[in-house]
């Protein structure tokens, strides 16, 4: 099965203020209804579950969590249950990062650590799945700041960016690197009623795919996992579809509620 983590590309709900990035974000809590994506089902009959996404912000730190519980019903009718969750804390030079990801009670992934950036790369601390400590060389953005440049990629009218991400997913060691297409929205009749509901209708947004391929590979190649999405230019994202490789996820936005900014000491 593909990269099971809902920590990068996540829709993301954000606050107004400097972000990691130096992004305005628009902070809040989102509820989506998960269903099985028709266009590739992979012999599965049906998904439901839930996903709740929230973004927080505390002074120079933005907190996010996510988690995903549904359950994945074969052609015989048997139902197996997926978890994951992911909780990061992310500033400019610091992630802290507790992921956790399982499938019908079996543990996919495991990682909590603190990674910081130094002047040669990053130094990463783990607790889970067990301490030690590794160096990520060369530059790799956290995940706020990956979807803050994407996004910078976008206003800039670029189509196609390449870039380098650590997350915490894949135990805690592995460096994705992500492929963003970026294309026009093409917004429904729905998709325009959705903005205005939200106060959206006037802000730039772009359809956006990320593909996540593992170390080493690219290009021509099969991504791990990828993401289709319509973004904000504030990070909001709606209309998301996740392709985990045997099947895909489609995510369908039940509830919003915004979240307020907590006062620094």
């Amino acid at each position: 099965m593909g990269r099971l983590s809902i920590a990068a590309p996540i829709a993301l709900v954000m606050l107004a203020g400097d972000a990691a990035a130096g992004q305005q974000w628009m902070t809040g809590l989102a509820i989506y209804d998960v269903s099985l994506d028709p266009d590739k089902a992979s012999g599965l009959a049906a998904i439901t579950g839930t996903m709740t996404v929230s973004l927080e912000r505390e002074c120079a730190a933005y907190l996010t969590a996510a988690e995903l519980d549904a359950r994945l019903t074969g052609g015989e009718g048997v139902a197996l249950p997926l978890y994951v969750s992911s909780r990061h804390v992310e500033t400019e030079d610091r992630l802290e990062f507790d992921i956790t990801s399982s499938l019908a009670g079996i543990d996919i992934d495991r990682a909590k650590g603190v990674a910081t950036r130094q002047g040669n790369g990053i130094d990463v601390a783990l607790e889970e799945p067990g301490k030690r400590t590794a160096h990520i060389d060369g530059d790799a953005l956290f995940p706020l700041a990956l979807i803050a440049a994407a996004i910078d990629a976008a206003e800039a009218g670029e189509t196609f960016r390449e870039f380098r991400t650590f997350d915490g997913t894949g135990k805690g060691e592995e460096v994705w690197t992500v492929s963003a297409l970026i294309t026009p929205a093409g917004d429904t009749p729905e998709d325009g009623e959705f903005a205005a509901g939200l106060g959206l209708a006037d802000m730039p947004h772009w359809r956006m795919g990320l593909a996540y391929f593992p170390p080493g590979r690219g290009g021509e190649q099969t991504p791990a996992f990828s993401t289709n999405m319509i973004v904000y230019q504030n990070g909001f994202a709606q209309a998301a579809v996740y392709d985990l490789g045997e099947f895909a996820l489609r995510l369908t936005l039940a509830e919003f509620r915004p979240l307020p900014e907590k006062p620094c000491p």
